[in-house]
């Protein structure tokens, strides 16, 4: 296994090209667990969509959460901006 001055020799570029190494094992991101409670006919459907894809259940749950993530995110920064307009109508999503 190499070492870590073999990492770091190894980021350092080729003369005329640039090369930038990464190596998770020297900061590892921290991991949390999340557990879902699915319907088994929902389960069923997501196992055998990405089966079918050649996808990856896990990859498939990361880049959901990442993008709903950042749906979420956007709509807390609309209802904060809204609030600080002063208004007091309550913000609500289109439904009356």
């Amino acid at each position: 296994m190499p070492t870590r001055d073999d990492r770091e020799a190894a980021a350092v570029p080729s003369p005329g090209r640039r090369r930038t190494v990464i190596d998770l094992r020297a900061n590892p991101p921290a991991i949390k667990r999340l557990s879902v409670n699915l319907e088994a006919a929902l389960h069923t459907r997501f196992k055998t969509a990405c089966s079918a894809t050649n996808r990856k259940m896990m990859a498939e749950m990361v880049a959901f959460v990442e993008r709903r993530t950042e749906e979420l995110e956007a709509e807390a920064e609309a209802r904060k901006q809204f609030a600080g307009a002063g208004s007091r109508r309550e913000f609500t999503d289109g439904a009356n």
